[in-house]
């Protein structure tokens, strides 16, 4: 799931809570929250937060599939599982965010 790979990268880039809250102009309790899976994360904060802590998208999702572009080469579905397990599949370029 995201969240285990966005604390794994919280806790590796030793980046404070309070550092994310800032980013994303939340109190510290909500992102300690967010981060347990309590609250809820919209994709702009989580882009925000993972972007803070020197990553993209693409280092905190799950490959869902695989699709053929145009070319000879193909591009991969990523996606989110929340806490329902429900998946918000966006397609990565260079890990940006395009819904």
């Amino acid at each position: 799931m995201y969240l285990d790979k966005l604390n794994a990268m919280k806790k590796s880039t030793n980046t404070r809570t309070k550092t994310l809250a800032d980013a994303i102009h939340r109190s510290e309790r909500t992102v300690g929250r967010m981060l347990a899976g309590e609250a809820g994360i919209d994709m702009s904060e989580l882009q925000t937060m993972v972007s803070v802590m020197g990553g993209t998208l693409d280092d905190i999702s799950d490959t869902v599939g695989q699709f053929a572009d145009s070319g000879d080469m193909g591009s991969s579905v990523q996606g989110f599982t929340d806490t329902t397990n429900k998946t918000l599949i966006y397609f990565s370029t260079n890990g940006t965010l395009t819904l």
